[in-house]
């Protein structure tokens, strides 16, 4: 199974090759990998840098409503796009260098349901459903590329963002992207809590924390339950992105 991997990272450069060993022990998976930086060390080798941006969540220096940091977290994605997407794989891996994936066997279950049930989007929502997740999604670009939409339409999007006073983020672009087509919803991950399915989710292998020695320690204690994942589709809308009329959703 053919996959790219988008790998996107802002400050946390020792994660990197904790992440590639964990991916390149796939079996069934063969990785393709665009590794995009955000950062300050100009030796960090990687496949796309942009200019840094601090992270809009933490920190002293980040934007006052932090849209410099879902901007940036958009143009790694694009350029981790770029990299890759003359190869002929059609199915992608979105991760943030923290965000670990343990579990192959679940790994290849939710990228056979995005193919089989030809989702444009798979992941799960924040705290409401216009919160798509970015940290950890998966694409499937062989009839609806929302990579594509997303070069389209983040301009206008971010440029909306940078000018009201409370705005949202890459998960709302990422929304009103998907919404009209459909998506697969990983129920094992849903509805998403700050505090506990953010940061673990057992059910899935799944481990983001940031502290690397959590995520060492995950991936230490971790041993899969064999079981199933679950899924909801919910199917799209139709309706292709138009920032006026979703502005009072933002």
């Amino acid at each position: 199974m053919n996959v790219n991997f988008i790998i996107t990272c802002y400050d946390r450069e020792s994660y990197w090759p904790e992440l590639k060993k964990i991916i390149e022990s796939y079996e069934t998976i063969k990785p393709h990998i665009a590794l995009c930086y955000n950062g300050l060390d100009e030796n960090f080798e990687c496949d796309f840098r942009c200019e840094y941006k601090p992270n809009g969540g933490r920190g002293n220096d980040r934007h006052p409503h932090g849209v410099d940091y879902a901007d940036a977290d958009c143009e790694l994605t694009l350029g981790g796009y770029n990299v890759l997407k003359s190869n002929g794989v059609n199915l992608w891996v979105k991760l943030s260098i923290d965000s670990w994936l343990l579990d192959e066997k679940k790994l290849v279950q939710i990228l056979e349901n995005l193919e089989n049930q030809d989702c444009a989007y798979g992941g799960n929502t924040w705290y409401k459903r216009v919160n798509m997740s970015t940290d950890i999604f998966f694409a499937n670009t062989k009839t609806h590329n929302i990579f594509e939409d997303m070069l389209k339409y983040s301009v206008e999007f971010f440029d909306y963002l940078y000018s009201i006073p409370n705005p949202e983020g890459f998960e709302h672009l990422m929304y009103f992207i998907s919404r009209q087509y459909d998506r697969l919803i990983i129920m094992d991950r849903e509805p998403l809590n700050a505090d506990v399915t953010r940061w673990f989710c057992y059910k899935l292998g799944w481990t983001m924390s940031h502290f690397l020695d959590t995520n060492l320690k995950f991936k230490e204690e971790y041993k899969s339950d064999n079981e199933y994942v679950t899924f909801t589709k919910v199917e799209g809308t139709g309706i292709p992105y138009n920032l006026g009329e979703s502005k009072r959703e933002i």
